[in-house]
Parts: structure tokens; sequence; C-alpha cells
């Protein structure tokens, strides 16, 4: 037996089946006058014989060490004698110089072998070589210099008309095109080499195989001038050629023409690469190009023609022969309509997809031109707007009427209310004491069991944790290739001072702007803010969009004009003065991947960045802690339906269209969508990430805005309650037990705490028998324990909510707390007046009062 000398026949090597080599670790090596020459690991005679035996044929062995039997196996048989041997002058050089591996250089003889690749790119594809590094050994194999084709800046000195020196960054390409076009494009390409240079009556050619012999033949008998042969790397032979042959990358188009420079085409290609978006929304997500550049770029590049909308308004009846939402969905629009066919400009008119649906619609044959996003989506808004403003408003009412709140009362609860109030006079007139100790009774026996219902909540939340959870590590492994479009709504109406703080707080968020939908919101008749936020001139990823003037007039009216844009898979809500953590939308991604299907929506924790103001905002900040931090949870881990907040809830888009968006005529729109949610049998979650907004410190401001929430609560319970019986088989018997606990349960509470109070009052100061005789000791002993353990529960969960937050010096007041009940009653009163007189109605809330530095905590960062 003797050691392996040689690789094997790749003829040979069918003698033995891939499970033969694995069983025996032995490699065939030669076929002489019948014999199978086989090399072994192990070559025992034993193992031998039973090969010799499987195989039919005489075998001598031979001895392969594994090092060498791996090679050997890898190579599966390629013969030396079938490499070239410019390739084995380039591996061996490369081998000996400690760049390629023997196994390397193997698998490189394999794939110009069996793959048919040149040399350089088989090395290449079985190494971690770079272009250049192998170009250059081949150009040492070939005993010719080595040059570059790729296009370099230099900086040079400019004088300009008036005679004034300046130093100008200058992309220059090393081919000259009239050099190049002395070589045909066919044999170009065939050979890959480029006539780059002329001197003298003399074309230097680069190769990037100049070991070619049948290569540089072929060009030297294309061309009629002596030749000089160098070598370059084989990708940017290829990209000059392209070059000079007018078929340009858009980023040598737009480096030819000016537009950017080499560094700022480096950064668009990292961007590329890291998020998965094209090179031309990179470009633009940087501000290297404008839209209308990038399309007309485009077009140039792909040889269709340019169409600049902002030059001409396509008539309505041309651009209406196509559908909105075909439109929308592949940004096209009709332009001109012939006899011969229809001319549509696309936002990409190389979707043949949609150029094929398009051709259905329209009933007619397309041509198609190039236009930007941008001046597609403008003529849409323009031809559009009343339709959008129209949808906006009564999408919701068209849809599901039952669940719209543009009727206050139906005729149903008019007839409910009007029997129980009649039956309560009759009650008075006949025996007034029983009627009101009834009325009393019942009322102490619902405010001890929604109190108790929250209260237990709470305790349930205090020993769980229920929001979804989210590692560092999910994080970490959340690629931005693999983000989805995320769409951001933030509506805005007459707070242009909070416009910075704004836009520095959505560029503060970690997500890839290429892959973030920002719109930012406004009404038609806020023209202060409208300038405010176009003087800010909002990057590629921001889009101001303007809701024409109508009633309803609201947040939730915007937000669905906001929904009929979207672009996104996931969609979120932020309100005007709200700084989210900056992590924010990865969790949510990460939530939305890891829970089940049906779960539709994640709800953020709200809080306040302003929390020490005055007293106010620190018992504000004590109720959303509770609020956030402990109910909402306690309510999610309960399996209860969740009455969401007014920002950062986190929507699956198509969802959310599904369920009809907002209702505009409800002004808590958020806690309405929470429970439609619910009703259809998906699920919302709570996250562990926090948005921290702006509490009201002003005691009118503050007023207005809970008088508005309150209004909210009941117009929600009202237009859920139209059928209760529904309603209970929709939700279920704890979820019908929890609205009303949750709902009605925070109504009543408002409403009836003056009340109560005002009796407390007058019997402890003077004492009257009639109070005596209305609260017996039954109903005596609830309003006790309702009014302890009320007032109890109440500052005690004000306390752990500011404990779970950490926010310990906000604990001592919650002791005081109850005092802010007044306040709170004051705007439920309020909210009962509006819903019958104003029903609909707005009421602003002022934000920007708080003048100090915006400070939050994130995690591990501050801001």
């Amino acid at each position: 037996m003797s050691p392996l000398r040689w690789l094997p026949d790749r003829t040979v090597l069918r003698h033995l089946s891939e499970a033969d080599v694995a069983e025996f670790q032995a490699c065939p090596l030669r076929w002489d006058d019948g014999v199978v020459t086989i090399a072994f690991t192990d070559p025992a005679p034993e193992r031998v014989r039973a090969l010799s035996d499987r195989i039919g044929r005489p075998v001598l062995a031979a001895v392969a060490p594994p090092g060498e039997f791996a090679m050997a196996a890898a190579s599966r048989g390629v013969d030396r004698g079938e490499v070239p041997s410019s390739v084995h002058l380039l591996t061996d050089r490369l081998v000996q110089a400690g760049k390629l591996s023997p196994a390397d250089r193997v698998r490189a003889w394999h794939l110009v072998v069996d793959e048919r690749l040149p040399g350089d790119e088989a090395v290449l594809a079985a190494s971690t070589l770079m272009p250049a590094d192998v170009a250059a050994e081949m150009a040492q194999v070939a005993g010719v210099p080595l040059v570059s084709l790729d296009l370099r800046e230099e900086a040079r000195e400019v004088v300009d008309a008036v005679g004034v020196r300046s130093i100008q960054t200058i992309t220059v390409d090393p081919v000259d095109p009239a050099a190049a076009y002395h070589l045909p494009r066919p044999i170009a390409e065939q050979h890959v080499a480029i006539s780059y240079e002329e001197r003298d009556g003399r074309l230097t050619v680069a190769f990037a195989d100049p070991t070619d012999e049948a290569a540089r033949a072929a060009v030297q008998e294309a061309l009629s001038s002596p030749i000089t042969v160098v070598a370059a790397p084989r990708g940017e032979v290829r990209a000059a050629t392209k070059r000079v042959n007018g078929q340009f990358s858009l980023g040598e188009h737009l480096r030819l023409a000016g537009i950017i420079s080499r560094t700022e085409l480096q950064h668009a290609l990292r961007l590329s690469r890291a998020t998965g978006v094209r090179l031309g929304q990179a470009l633009r997500e940087l501000r290297y190009i404008t839209a209308e550049q990038l399309a007309s770029f485009l077009a140039e590049q792909h040889e269709v023609p340019f169409f600049d909308l902002a030059e001409m308004e396509p008539e309505e009846q041309v651009v209406r022969r196509l559908s909105e939402a075909t439109a929308r969905r592949y940004l096209a629009i009709p332009i001109f309509v012939t006899d011969s066919g229809i001319t549509v400009a696309m936002s990409d008119p190389l979707n043949t997809a949609a150029l094929e649906t398009i051709r259905r619609e329209v009933g007619q044959p397309v041509q198609p031109v190039w236009a930007s996003e941008e001046a597609i989506e403008q003529v849409l808004e323009r031809i559009y707007r009343a339709e959008y403003v129209e949808r906006a408003a009564t999408e919701l009412l068209v849809r599901f009427p039952e669940d719209s709140a543009s009727t206050v009362f139906t005729k149903r609860q008019l007839l409910w209310a009007a029997g129980i109030g009649a039956l309560v006079v009759l009650g008075l007139l006949l025996d007034w004491k029983i009627t009101l100790q009834v009325l009393f009774g019942a009322a102490a026996a619902f405010y001890t069991a929604f109190s108790s219902y929250k209260f237990y909540l709470i305790y349930r939340a205090l020993g769980h944790e229920f929001e979804v959870p989210t590692s560092k590590e999910e994080l970490a492994e959340l690629g931005d290739a693999s983000l989805p479009i995320y769409t951001v709504l933030v509506p805005m109406y007459r707070e242009p001072q909070i416009v910075p703080l704004v836009v520095s707080a959505l560029n503060s968020l970690d997500y890839p702007r290429s892959k973030l939908d920002i719109k930012v919101i406004l009404e038609e008749d806020d023209a202060e803010t409208v300038e405010a936020v176009r003087r800010l001139r909002l990057p590629p990823h921001m889009e101001m969009l303007i809701v024409p003037q109508g009633d309803p007039k609201g947040k939730p009216k915007a937000c669905n004009y906001g929904l009929l844009h979207a672009r996104g898979e996931y969609l979120v809500i932020y309100d005007a003065e709200d700084v989210p953590e900056i992590d924010q939308l990865r969790k949510a991604v990460v939530a939305f991947r890891k829970l089940p299907d049906e779960y539709v929506c994640l709800q953020a924790k709200l809080n306040y960045f302003n929390r020490n103001q005055n007293i106010l905002t620190r018992w504000f900040t004590s109720e959303y802690s509770m609020w956030f931090d402990l109910l909402m949870p306690g309510l999610d881990g309960t399996g209860a339906p969740i009455p969401l907040g007014g920002t950062s809830n986190h929507f699956k888009t198509d969802r959310l269209r599904e369920v009809g968006g907002w209702d505009p005529f409800n002004v808590t729109e958020d806690a309405d969508v929470g429970l439609r949610i619910f009703k259809r049998g998906w699920n919302t979650a709570v996250i562990d990430s926090t948005t921290f907004e702006e509490a009201n410190s002003a005691v009118g401001n503050w007023i207005r805005q809970r008088s508005r929430w309150v209004k909210g609560y009941m117009q929600t319970w009202l237009v859920h309650m139209r059928r209760p019986i529904k309603l209970w088989r929709e939700l279920g018997t704890y979820g019908f037990f929890s609205f009303q606990m949750i709902m009605a349960g925070t109504i009543f509470g408002f409403l009836a705490n003056p009340i109560f109070w005002t009796i407390t009052v007058i019997w402890l100061v003077f004492r009257p028998d009639f109070i005596n005789d209305l609260f017996p000791t039954p109903i005596f002993f609830m309003g006790a324990v309702t009014l302890y353990f009320g007032n109890f529960a109440f500052a005690y969960v004000a306390m752990a909510g500011a404990l779970r937050r950490r926010y310990y010096g906000l604990v001592k007041w919650g002791l005081i707390s109850p005092l802010y009940w007044i306040l709170m009653s004051v705007a439920a009163w309020k909210a009962a007046y509006q819903l019958i007189f104003r029903p609909f109605y707005w009421e602003k809330t002022e934000h920007g009062l708080f003048r100090g530095e915006v400070v939050v905590s994130v995690g591990t960062e501050r801001r």
C-alpha cells in the first residue's frame, strides 16, 4: 500500500456510491486493467475485501490521511488534466502565498470543470478573497499590469466664469468611451474585456482573464489597432462595459451626472443592504436625491418615458378611468386617452402584474410612463379629496351603523329611560321613602361592586406581569431588513408651538426611516400649524396630510383620513405632545410576531414627563400609572375587553380597516374601537413600553379634557348597550360584566360622588332625621363600606400606581387623592350636560403649557 500521490479520476468515482464512500471512508483513484485503486483512511484487509466484494472488482488499496481524503472527496474526482494551466498557476500562487487553502483550491477546480466558471470567479466562489486580490494574482500569472476601471473622485481646481478659483470633487471615469467604442459590444461581453484607452494609435484593453489566449486573439482580430493587454477585476470590466453602452446602474448613473458622490453612494448602499429597501429609496431617505430626480433617472435607465405631473393637471374624467383602489394600490393614474390606448403614469412601470390589472380594468392597451410617487399621490389627493373626507367621516356609519355614535339615544333607549323615570316618579308619589331607599341601596351595591372589581384587577396585576414581554435578545435579533413598513399617525390641531418637539420625538424612534410612513395630520383651517410644519421641511419618510373642513370635526376623523393613506403593515397613533420610548415600534413588531393571530392591537403604557410640575400633574400621573400599569394589564390578564388609551395604540392595519376605523362621532374614539375589536373575536394586549405625554397642569384645561373623555365613555356605553342581549353574546358573560364595571362604573362613580358627599356632609353637620330614614341599617352599612372602602381603595391604588412606576416621590400625594375626585365629578357633570346639548363637540386640549426641559427615562437611556 502506498500513500496518496494523485487526485482521483472523475470517471473512476462512479464505481463507488456516496454511501460506499461514507461507510468505508474510501475514494476511488485509478482504473488499470480491471483493477480499481482505492484510497482508504483505514485500509484494514477485511475492509478492502468487503469493498471489493461490494463492487465486484479487484481493489488495490492506498493510504489517504483524513485531511487528504477530505480534500479528495471534496474534489469529486476533478482531474488536473481538465483544469486549464492558467488556473493551476493562479491557484498554486494563491496557495503558496497562504491566501487559499488546499481544500479551497480543489473546490475552485471543481467549479471550473463542473460549473464552467472562469478561474478568477471560481476562486472567488470557493474562498473569501476579494476581487482585487484575485485580479492582482491573475495579472502576475499573465505578466501584465493590473488596473482599476471603477469610477473615482478627484479634487480639482476649478475657475468659474468670473475668475474665482475653488477646489471641487469631480467624479472621473477611467474608461474613455471613444476608445471603448472600437470594440464591438458582443465581443466585449463574451470575452469580458474592454478597450478603455487609446494613445498614439494603440488601444489598451483590460481583460478579466488576461491568460485566456483565445480571448486575446478574438479581441485583437476585432480591433484594427495594436493592443496593450492589462488585467482588471471581472466585476469592474463588466460594470465599465455597461456604463459605456448606456446600461448604467442607478448609482453609477447618478454619480456620472454629478448628482451624488462616491461617499454618498456608499452610504446609500449600506442603508439599502441593512434595511432591504431599494437603492433609490435609500438615496431619497438620505436626501441625496429628490423624488423627481429618482423617477427621471429610473425612466432613463430602463428606457421608459418620464412624465413630470407638476407641469400639467390630468383631467379628472381621465384619472377616474381607473378605480381609486387600484390607483392607490399601484400608485398609477391615467393621464391621456387616445384611439390607440391609454397612457398611465406609474411609480413602477416595470410591475407587470400592475400593468395587466390596469389593462383589464380600463379595457384598452396601456402605455406606461414613469412619474414620481409624490406627484401621483398629489393628483389622487386632488381628484378624490371630497371622497376621502366623506369616507373618513361616514365609513363606520355606512358599514356598521349600529356601532356609530351619530345617534346619541335610540328610540328604544329613550323609551326605556322614560319608562324607568316614570316608575321612579310613581314610586316617589306612592312612597318616597321606600323608593329612595331602594335607589340608594342599589347605588351603594353597584358602587361597591365596581370598586371591588377594579381593586381585584389591580391586586391581580400587582402579583403578575401580564404585559407581553420583549427581551433585549429578541430586539437584537430583529434585523432591519426583516422589519415591515410602520405607519405613524400624528393628528395635530392649533399646536404650532410644539411642532419641533413632535418632529424631534419622531426622529428619535429606533426604526429604519426607510421603513417608516409618518403622517402628520392637520386641519385645513389650521393655517398656523400648517405653516409651522412646512417651515421644518419634513424628511421623505414624513408626510403632511391636510384634512378638508367638514363635520364632524375632531381627532377620529383626522385619524380615519390618515388610515385611508396608510402604507404600513402596522399602524400606531401618537398625540402631538407624545414622546414614545425609542424602541417602542420594535417591541410592537416582536410582540405581534410572537402573539397568536387574533391579537390585532397592542396598547403601550402612558405616563407623563412633567409629573412634578404641580399637585394636579402629580395626581394625574398617579392616576395614569394606576390605569396603564395596573388596571389595563389586569384586564388583559383576565381576558376582558380593554378600553384603549387615546394614544400609542398599535394596530394591524388591515384589521383596523375591517372594523371600520374610528368613530368620528365618538369623542373618546379609542375606548370604542377597543370594544369593537373585542366584539369581533379579536384581542388586545399590553406591551411593556411607555409613551410620555404632557400632563395637564391647568385646572380649566384639565376639566375640558376630562369632560370629553367621560362624554366619550357615555357615548360608548350607550352605543354598545343598544342591544344588551346581543352584546352579552358577543362579549361573553365575563366580558359583559367587565364592560359594565369599567365603563358604566366609571361614569356612575364620577356622577354619584357629589350626591353621596353632599348627603354625608348634611348628615354630619345637621343630623336630620330624614337621612336616617333613607339609610336603614343594611343600606347604612353598605354605604359606610362604600365610603370608607371606596376612598381607601382609590387612595391605595393611586399610591400603588406610583410605586409600580417607582415614582416614590408621588406616593404621599396619593393619600389626599380623594380630593382629585371633586375635579373628576365636575368634569363628569359637564360631560352629561354636553351629551344632551353638544354631543359631538370636541373640546380642544391645549398642549405646550410645560416650559421645562423634557427629560424621560427610556430603558437605560435618558433624553
